[in-house]
């Protein structure tokens, strides 16, 4: 997943990954050639056979210049619990993306960002009916002083951006500033 982690402006890597059963290891994989006559339970057993394959997640942070830095350490994100998939929300509403993955065998695994950079966090609201229908966009980096939201139908819609935590509404649209 590609994500903003530090609010630099750049998108940074996140990889997220580990198997149940590394059915890829050769040592069992040799063992666990099918044979005519097998019944399903021995297949079954073989397979589980397969040791677990628990890798260390990475964040490559981006660099700016076409380069990325492994921070995986640093930012803390290299549990090895096995975590095939994440996804990006900002759930403790404090305006930066925070990371949640789905880890098997055991409660999901949950990165707060913490990033003291200053953001942006946009919340769009459409016109009745479609009222609940805007995504909320989160930016770091530059201090932008306009925020421009260019809608489906054509319209324009130019906002100021606050230097607080204040929130402006204009068109149906709210900028928070963080």
């Amino acid at each position: 997943m590609f994500l903003d982690g530090d609010l630099d402006g750049g998108e940074d890597l996140l990889v997220s990954n580990g198997h149940l059963h590394d059915v890829n290891n050769r040592d069992v994989g040799n063992l666990s050639r099918s044979r005519p006559g097998q019944n399903l339970q021995n297949t079954k057993d073989k397979f589980l056979q397969f040791p677990k394959l628990e890798s260390a997640k990475f964040v490559f942070r981006n660099q700016r210049d076409l380069t990325f830095e492994d921070t995986s350490a640093t930012w803390d994100f290299n549990s090895t619990r096995i975590a095939p998939g994440l996804i990006s929300v900002d759930y403790d509403a404090d305006g930066d993306l925070d990371v949640l993955l789905n880890a098997l065998e055991g409660p999901p695994l949950i990165y707060r960002n913490d990033s003291p950079a200053p953001r942006v966090a946009v919340r769009l609201m459409g016109q009745a009916p479609n009222t609940q229908a805007g995504p909320v966009l989160v930016g770091g980096g530059e201090r932008p002083t306009t925020l421009e939201v260019r809608w489906p139908d054509g319209r324009i819609s130019r906002v100021g951006v606050p230097t607080s935590g204040l929130e402006v509404g204009v068109n149906g649209s709210t900028a928070t500033r963080q």
